[in-house]
């Protein structure tokens, strides 16, 4: 409106100076020298005066144009980046909900994948935006400065730098919510679906041994019980091996469980079939169980038999030489190996001890009566003789039921001591490997300064984190030690104190580079504080920048001349600021490079300000 409003007294103006002229030329006799003089001067001040406003005005009209077409640009490409993010997140809104069947699960990944690689591809989008932006931040600043006066054709230069920065910030922090969430959902799909793998390899290996062993025991149970001691005995050494190879596959069966555990209770609700998981467990848990309890029925059958069969003198040998077995077996283990699979098959080892003795007891219970029976006959030397070795063998078979009880629960306490402290390290393995390897090698996060500062905030929250799970480690190792073979001990101290490196050493890297990110945006600001400056400084001189002459008085001319030669010595001596501001940016370019590549790189392309 005030442009408009300069630019509609144009004529008025034209017409006034002529009219001016004129009169001075015709009726210029009857004034005076001076009164000419002052005349021609104001005509001239006057068309000086519009012409410096109207230039003025235009400037600021265009400066206000800029703004403009700016915003609109912004504007636009705002929106389009708003409305992808608008789909994606419905997208990815969808992604998250749980199959029904697992080969869902695997489409899932492939379309998170494709849609991962979109969300990065979009990351330039966002760039763009914020340059885009930053254009309108930058003119309407400019604006600002101009003493520009608003109405309803101008840009409310205050209102519109808070929209632009609340929207670019509203986008940054958009984008980087899509693709956090992005991140989770193909790490939880693709932990999802290695542990189905895990599972189904587990459970088809599982499956085909106890098929077998269901033949084998088949076969044995399809014999008929032998009448005599000898093959009697014979049959009782050949269901122990059975139960045996029966037991092994309870390692086997742990670890199904704790395969369908893992995948039960993945993360993100991904899988809603539970029982496309359950059932199938259920039905090897069961087929298990079942050929593991007809294992120690066929082999109790067969123990009373041979009890029954044997004179009682006999019997109580046979006894005693398989007691004296089970307490050899349940000297006590100082020291065991240090993994949960070994542990597990120990663990299986007294199972199978412990169903064996269980399966004594109808022969110790038949034994005790025909002792009874026989005292009912002997002489009274011969019978007490009997009751003592009786009432001996009662009592080892009770201390030897309570044994196994004692050191199974104590192989399952290790256990679960022992999977921890794996299932520990593995996950601080796994998070040193993923930072050392984002930071150290060839894998930089390819940031710019302020977001790079923002990741090794982050990174150094985490490490804080993870501090309590090498702490947790340190206290497993020495408790687990105590318990270790020799040659465990000194493994398992080996992998805690090269962990213990590794932290150490992204620690240091860490810190190291959080101190060059703060140094860096600590110059930055420097450097930014240096050309606003200067920017101002360039500002003021070119206000001060003498118009072209409208006349050619010698007195008019001499003042322009000095002017300028003021302005021109000030100029040099603002060289130096300048030429310092070129040296500042370049370093500077240098030190951002270095600082937002790998730290191998860095280390050697350190550049100084």
């Amino acid at each position: 409106a005030q442009h408009e409003k300069l630019v509609s007294q144009h004529q008025a103006v034209i017409i006034a100076t002529q009219s001016a002229q004129a009169l001075l030329e015709k009726q210029g006799r009857h004034l005076t020298p001076e009164e000419k003089e002052k005349l021609q001067g104001d005509i001239e001040a006057l068309k000086a005066q519009y012409e410096s406003a109207l230039s003025d005005s235009e400037r600021k009209m265009k400066v206000i144009q800029t703004v403009q077409e700016e915003l609109e640009k912004f504007t636009k490409d705002y929106n389009e980046f708003e409305n992808w993010l608008q789909d994606s997140k419905h997208e990815l809104e969808h992604l998250e909900i749980g199959a029904e069947k697992f080969a869902g699960v695997l489409d899932k990944l492939q379309k998170q994948k494709i849609y991962s690689e979109d969300v990065i591809s979009h990351k330039g989008d966002l760039r763009y935006i914020t340059i885009s932006g930053q254009r309108v931040l930058d003119a309407a600043k400019s604006c600002n400065k101009d003493d520009v006066v608003e109405d309803n054709n101008n840009v409310v230069t205050l209102e519109t730098c808070k929209m632009v920065q609340s929207k670019i910030d509203l986008a940054s922090e958009n984008f980087k919510s899509l693709h956090t969430k992005c991140n989770i959902l193909g790490n939880n799909l693709k932990d999802l679906v290695d542990k189905y793998e895990h599972y189904k390899e587990a459970s088809h290996e599982l499956l085909a041994g106890l098929q077998s062993s269901e033949s084998t025991v088949e076969k044995r149970l399809s014999e008929p019980i032998a009448a005599d001691s000898r093959n009697l005995q014979r049959q009782i050494e050949e269901t122990k091996l059975l139960c045996e190879q029966v037991s092994v596959h309870q390692v086997g069966v742990e670890k199904l469980k704790k395969a369908a555990e893992g995948l039960l209770d993945a993360r993100g609700g991904l899988l809603l079939n539970k029982d496309e998981i359950q059932k199938p467990l259920d039905d090897i848990v069961g087929k298990y169980n079942h050929l593991s309890q007809t294992v120690n029925d066929w082999n109790e059958k067969l123990q009373i038999t041979l009890t029954r069969s044997l004179s009682v003198q006999d019997g109580l040998d046979e006894m005693f030489d398989w007691m004296h077995g089970v307490e050899k077996d349940l000297k006590e283990q100082q020291h065991v190996p240090l993994n949960s699979s070994s542990i597990q098959e120990i663990i299986a080892k007294n199972n199978m001890l412990e169903q064996d003795i269980t399966s004594r007891q109808s022969s110790i219970n038949t034994m005790n009566e025909k002792v009874k029976k026989f005292m009912e006959t002997a002489d009274s030397s011969t019978a007490s003789s009997l009751q003592g070795k009786m009432n001996e063998l009662c009592e080892r078979f009770s201390k030897a039921g309570e044994l196994t009880k004692a050191r199974l629960k104590k192989m399952e306490d290790l256990k679960t001591q022992v999977e921890l402290f794996e299932d520990l390290t593995e996950k601080v393995q796994s998070f040193l490997d993923q930072k050392l390897k984002a930071l150290i090698e060839a894998d930089s996060p390819g940031k710019d300064v302020t977001e790079l500062s923002q990741y090794m905030q982050e990174t150094s929250n985490e490490l804080q984190e993870h501090k309590k799970s090498m702490e947790n480690l340190h206290r497993l190792a020495e408790e687990l030690c105590v318990h270790g073979l020799p040659g465990d001990k000194a493994l398992v101290l080996e992998k805690v104190n090269s962990l213990s490196k590794m932290f150490k050493d992204l620690e240091e890297t860490v810190r190291a580079k959080e101190e060059d990110v703060s140094s860096c945006q600590s110059q930055m600001d420097s450097f930014q504080s240096l050309v606003q400056s200067l920017k101002h400084w360039f500002a003021t001189v070119n206000d001060k920048i003498p118009p072209e002459a409208l006349t050619l008085c010698l007195e008019d001319l001499t003042e322009c001349l000095q002017e300028t030669k003021n302005l021109q010595e000030e100029w040099t001596q603002k060289s130096p600021e300048v030429q310092k501001v070129n040296s500042k940016g370049s370093s500077l370019c240098s030190l951002i490079a270095a600082v937002t590549s790998p730290a191998k790189a860095r280390s050697t392309a350190k550049l100084g300000m």
